[in-house]
């Protein structure tokens, strides 16, 4: 099941990772999310499943709600 798409989505998730200091990489070793997927969605052009996000949110240390 897909989050409802959010231009916002990517932009954010940038934003988050870079105020951790993580690059894309590293944050796809975090997550278990792959470092591809990461750039697509920090680009818009893919839309996170609810489990990418929470994974995502869990290797930020941060909430779903961020």
């Amino acid at each position: 099941m897909a989050v409802a798409a959010d231009p916002g989505f990517g932009r954010r998730l940038r934003q988050l990772r870079e105020r951790a200091g993580v690059s894309g990489y590293e944050l796809a070793k975090r997550s278990g999310v792959t470092d591809a997927s990461i750039s697509r969605l920090e680009a818009g052009l893919q839309d996170p499943s609810w489990q990418t996000v929470v994974k995502l949110a869990r290797a930020l240390g941060g909430s779903v709600a961020e």
